[in-house]
């Protein structure tokens, strides 16, 4: 499953909002990059933008 075309994220642009460091990191338009340690997790939600 390719995750950004099931939830259509290429039609739409949301806000990228990181859960445990709980603050916005950009918009699904701007090039995201986060380094994640070996066995962790990065859990982010997705909301419209406005």
């Amino acid at each position: 499953m390719y995750f950004a075309s099931e939830v259509s994220i290429h039609k739409k642009e949301y806000n990228v909002y990181d859960l445990w460091a709980h603050k916005n990191i950009g918009k699904t338009s701007d090039r995201l990059v986060k380094e994640i340690p070996a066995h962790g997790v990065l859990a982010v939600r997705l909301s419209a933008v406005k």
